[in-house]
Parts: structure tokens; C-alpha cells; sequence
């Protein structure tokens, strides 16, 4: 069996990612504050209180913030998650009152939220882990890409096309050529 070109991107994201000791409590952590996030009762009631508190700018960022579900890992997940966080993260992690939530039912997942938002650390290692992705994450959606749809691509058109995720012959075509060229 030989992985696809979006499979080896992805081990490739999977496998920097996991091979810093701190990724499997970060990853936890973040889908802890994803889910949290995603919650319409939380989210209703968080908004409420940064309005009362008179930030009303950041509670107006999340209830437009388009969270992604993390049940599993799949492709681009990761960055995802980043691109829909970084723009609010560090002001809520500043302003979050855990006041109104102290009554959580699942009161693990609460604890990671709020290990998250308490650690200067673990928000660095999320600012690294968006940089990874950011960095990464482009090639993987060219891998899963096709020749054919481009244009569609680029304007986030999902195209229903046979050639989808085929680019590996192409790629190799072009290394080879570019290598060819270099040693000549």
C-alpha cells in the first residue's frame, strides 16, 4: 500500500505535530475549547457576559466565528481549528470569566478550557501549531486538487471530479524535470 499525496502531507503534519512531547495535552485542550466554543449555550452565555462587561467587539467575533467540529483527525483539521481561533483567541483567553460556567456538566472538558486559556505556554504552542499548519496546510489542499478545477479551488468550490487528489504524477513530473535541469 502507498499513501496518496494528501495522505503523506497529512502523516507529514501528523507526524511534526505529534513528535513535540507537549502536542497530545495541547490537542486535547483544543478540542476541549472548540467544543466548548461550538455549545449554543455556552456560546450565548459568553457573549452575554463579555457584552456586560463592555466587550462588545469580541463577543460580536464569536458569534460570527465559524468553529470547526474536531471528532477525529482528518485532513486540515488542525489548521482549520487555527485560521478560526487566531483572530480572537488571546482577547477571550484575556477576558474569560469562568463565573457563569462553574455549573458545567462535564467538568473535565471545562478544566481543559480553562488550562488553555490560563497557560501563556500552551497559547504559544498554539501560535507555533497555526505557523506549522499555515505553512503545511496550502500543500495539502493543492495535493487534494486537481488539475481540471483550479479556479474552483481557489474560490473554495468543491468540484466532483475523478482527478481529485491525482497530482502526485504531475509533482513527480515536475521535481524530475527540475532535478534534470539542476545536475545538467
Amino acid at each position: 500500500f502507498m499513501p496518496g499525496f494528501r495522505h503523506t502531507i497529512d502523516n507529514l503534519i501528523l507526524r511534526g505535530l505529534s513528535s513535540m512531547k507537549c502536542f497530545p495535552a495541547f490537542l486535547t485542550n483544543l478540542k476541549s475549547v472548540l467544543k466548548f466554543l461550538r455549545n449554543e449555550v455556552n456560546m450565548h452565555e459568553l457573549c452575554r457576559s463579555l457584552e456586560r462587561d463592555d466587550v462588545v467587539g469580541l463577543a460580536n467575533v464569536l458569534k460570527k466565528a465559524k468553529l470547526p467540529t474536531f471528532a477525529n483527525w482528518r485532513w486540515g483539521i488542525v489548521a482549520e481549528a487555527c485560521k478560526a481561533l487566531k483572530g480572537f483567541l488571546n482577547s477571550l483567553a484575556e477576558r474569560f470569566d469562568p463565573g457563569p460556567f462553574k455549573d458545567q456538566r462535564d467538568t473535565t472538558e471545562f478544566r481543559n478550557v480553562m488550562a488553555a486559556f490560563r497557560s501563556p505556554s500552551w497559547r504559544r504552542v498554539f501560535s507555533f501549531v497555526c505557523w506549522f499548519t499555515e505553512w503545511l496546510d496550502p500543500l495539502l489542499q493543492w495535493a487534494g486538487g486537481c488539475e481540471c478545477h483550479t479556479l474552483e479551488d481557489c474560490f473554495g468550490v468543491a468540484a466532483g471530479c475523478e482527478f481529485r487528489g491525482r497530482r502526485l504524477p504531475k509533482a513527480y513530473a515536475q521535481v524530475s524535470t527540475t532535478l534534470d535541469q539542476g545536475l545538467a
